[in-house]
């Protein structure tokens, strides 16, 4: 459960192995479908401005989750630091190198019609859904999940951080990603239009990212840098770095920032992007 009031509090969660979906954000896919299932979402950068959903989930999935879409290096790296199984469709030729030579196990919608349906009513690319609970299964019969139990004391902001109710980030003239916050949590607004998706937390980092290729494709540096962190209604900066399960946060006073009981959306913002 989500700790209430001021200071930190204990908490015990039990949670299953990470599933990491890739999700497709383009305008032709929105309204997305399962959201309300994600631990974790991280909005990364893929080429000409437009971003994905990477949608962690940690157990208790039922129906469909997407539209699903393709696989970049960056997101592989992710996945593998979170030691989560990438549910996508296709990819980059890199990742999909990357994912044949080092021997990932993902679940990949190109060759897979067991765990993956295609909505008539759409059309391709976005249209491919990932039947998450069937995923969930297939990594019981793989033997590859697992519960983890974690133990901590979650993070708030001192009580005089400054306030963070509203942020927007604009990746491109015609897209802005926007978290409003409403009392509980953080609503997304995408493009001004409010979503029925709530964050408890929004944790914007700033990425070193450059084009890599004639596509567009992006190279994304995760090694570390600055960010920040709405929380309650509450602001506060940050440090990151990604390491062995997640990103790693530090508040200004060096403080670890654990947000494990937390619904979290990581926004990247890359160089070309504008935070509101």
């Amino acid at each position: 459960s989500v700790p209430k009031g001021p200071g930190q509090k204990a908490y015990e969660l039990k949670l299953s192995a990470p599933l990491l979906v890739s999700v497709d954000n383009a305008h032709a896919a929105y309204p997305q479908t399962g959201l309300n299932l994600a631990y974790r979402v991280y909005e990364v950068p893929v080429e000409g401005g437009v971003t994905r959903l990477l949608v962690e989930t940690r157990g208790g999935e039922r129906g469909l989750l997407g539209p699903v879409r393709s696989a970049r290096m960056h997101i592989l790296r992710l996945a593998e630091a979170l030691d989560a199984i990438l549910v996508h469709v296709g990819g980059s030729p890199a990742a999909q190198k990357a994912i044949e030579e080092g021997g990932y196990v993902t679940f990949d919608g190109l060759y897979d019609n067991r765990r993956f349906v295609r909505d008539p009513r759409r059309r391709p690319p976005h249209n491919d859904y990932v039947k998450i609970g069937e995923a969930r299964k297939e990594l019981g019969r793989l033997g590859l999940d697992r519960v983890e139990i974690k133990k901590g004391a979650a993070y708030l902001p001192p009580a005089d951080a400054p306030v963070g109710t509203a942020l927007r980030v604009r990746f491109a003239p015609d897209y802005v990603s926007a978290f409003v916050f409403e009392g509980e949590g953080y609503r997304w607004v995408r493009n001004g239009q409010k979503t029925p998706f709530q964050t408890d937390a929004v944790v914007v980092l700033f990425v070193k990212a450059r084009v890599k290729d004639r596509v567009g494709r992006l190279s994304v540096d995760l090694s570390g840098g600055d960010g920040g962190l709405y929380l309650a209604g509450r602001y506060q900066p940050v440090r990151w770095k990604l390491a062995r399960g997640g990103f790693l946060l530090k508040d200004a006073a060096g403080r670890v920032v654990d947000l494990a009981p937390y619904r979290v959306w990581f926004v990247w913002v890359p160089p070309w992007a504008r935070l509101e």
